[in-house]
């Protein structure tokens, strides 16, 4: 794998991060999925059940109904843009599922959680949070997923590496932490922890399901609707 310094890095985007925008609102596109559209609202009722400012990160999630090409080889769903704290999720999404859409969001918003986006970090607490996941991608024990896999193997900076690998763990934290390592959890939960001392896991988890799965079936009607419609 190859490596680049970035401690220097982060010491600077330590004095030039936005501040906190905890109590703003985000902007919120609907969005539009293999099945029908996937509300504002209902993407706002999902958020909800994330840690307090685990989306303070992030100013807008947009809808792009333009195809934008964001890797040579492999396209994804998202995108977290760090200049402008804007999740944009891609036209691919017409493909996929609204629950695979959802996840995407929550992918990305673990970005504007890292050790380089997140504005409740002191210098000294990003490059221990970013040395933590480095060390985590070289443990054999690592959560193997597609994507990081595919990084690795094209040869990317495993800074690189290290970013997806969090926002992967970030992801599996909130949907299925049984795939996790104590020492992964370990990791989420400290930032977690200093954001939202009083998060309960367990109870915003089935709450998650709930709207998550609630979320589908709305969609999933609507689109039923809409074929009968046709017939």
């Amino acid at each position: 794998m190859k490596r680049r310094i970035f401690c220097l890095c982060l010491i600077i985007l330590s004095f030039t991060l936005p501040t906190n925008t905890q109590n703003r609102p985000i902007k919120i596109d609907n969005i539009e999925s293999r099945l029908g559209t996937i509300t504002s609202a209902d993407i706002e009722s999902f958020i909800r059940t994330f840690p307090r400012g685990w989306f303070s990160g992030v100013k807008s999630i947009k809808f792009l109904p333009e195809y934008k090409m964001i890797d040579d080889k492999l396209e994804g769903l998202g995108t977290y843009t760090r200049s402008s704290r804007e999740i944009e999720i891609l036209n691919s999404a017409r493909g996929f599922d609204p629950i695979s859409i959802l996840n995407a969001i929550n992918h990305e918003s673990a970005h504007a959680n890292d050790w380089i986006s997140c504005a409740d970090l002191t210098s000294v607490e990003r490059e221990e949070f970013g040395n933590d996941i480095l060390l985590r991608i070289k443990s054999p024990d690592r959560l193997k997923r597609r994507y990081i896999e595919y990084l690795e193997a094209k040869g990317e900076f495993i800074e690189d590496i290290a970013v997806e690998y969090w926002a992967e763990i970030a992801l599996q934290y909130f949907i299925n932490p049984g795939r996790l390592t104590q020492e992964d959890i370990l990791i989420i939960e400290k930032h977690i922890f200093k954001l939202d001392p009083g998060y309960d896991q367990i109870t915003t988890a089935i709450e998650r399901e709930e709207i998550t799965n609630q979320i589908f079936n709305n969609v999933a009607e609507k689109y039923l609707e809409d074929m009968k419609a046709l017939r």
